[in-house]
């Protein structure tokens, strides 16, 4: 008896993966299809109906997350998007309780990005003492993202626009040609990799382009 109510509840949830994909999937290329910041808020509105229908998956949470902190950068309430990308993170993570090492580095990459964007808040606030605090956690859920696995190209990502940014923040050529190196590892990364699924975390390839034309010295 245990083992076919057992059965029972595995076919139910495969089958709720099977119809929600649908759904995520539609809602990923309305992002990736915005050309404007309302593109991307209708994005996080669908991202953020499937998530809210069930709390337990932690694909579209992921989701959801990741497109309030990019939405949050174009908008002139950024706070209170990082806040709701914090709040979604944090569903996603209790829903994927045992995570691959995939899965883990992916949630610790994501984290270090919305962690970057609340200390970029701050910075741009005065409040030194929660930029400092923000950045070092941000940097910490990064080493991880790099532990759990090495191969995450958002991971070196992450790292190189971190030190482009510094560098040509400090006008440190040497920063700069540093992470240009680290985008070259990224983008191959990229390239040789393929996403485990469909809805699977697998954002910030179309930023290496971008990050390289940025990457220059005098």
């Amino acid at each position: 008896m245990k083992n076919s109510i057992l059965t029972t509840l595995l076919l139910f949830c495969v089958g709720l993966s099977a119809q929600d994909r649908p759904a995520i999937e539609s809602a990923l290329k309305t992002f990736d299809d915005a050309s404007d910041v309302s593109g991307m808020q209708l994005a996080v509105a669908e991202m953020k109906a499937i998530s809210d229908k069930d709390n337990n998956d932690w694909y579209s949470a992921y989701w959801t997350a990741f497109f309030y902190s990019q939405t949050g950068r174009l908008t002139d309430n950024s706070k209170t998007y990082y806040d709701s990308a914090q709040l979604y993170f944090d569903r996603a993570k209790a829903s994927n309780s045992q995570p691959t090492g995939v899965e883990s580095s992916d949630f610790h990459a994501l984290q270090s990005l919305i962690y970057g964007l609340q200390a970029s808040e701050y910075w741009q606030a005065r409040d030194r003492t929660n930029g400092l605090k923000f950045d070092g956690m941000s940097n910490q859920e990064l080493n991880l993202a790099l532990k759990a696995n090495s191969k995450n190209p958002r991971v070196h990502l992450l790292s190189a626009t971190g030190l482009i940014a510094e560098g040509q923040r400090v006008k440190n050529n040497a920063w700069i040609l540093a992470g240009r190196d680290i985008l070259q590892k990224a983008k191959s990364l990229y390239e040789s990799q393929k996403p485990v699924s469909s809805i699977a975390p697998n954002w910030g390839s179309g930023w290496v382009n971008f990050w390289l034309s940025r990457a220059k010295v005098d």
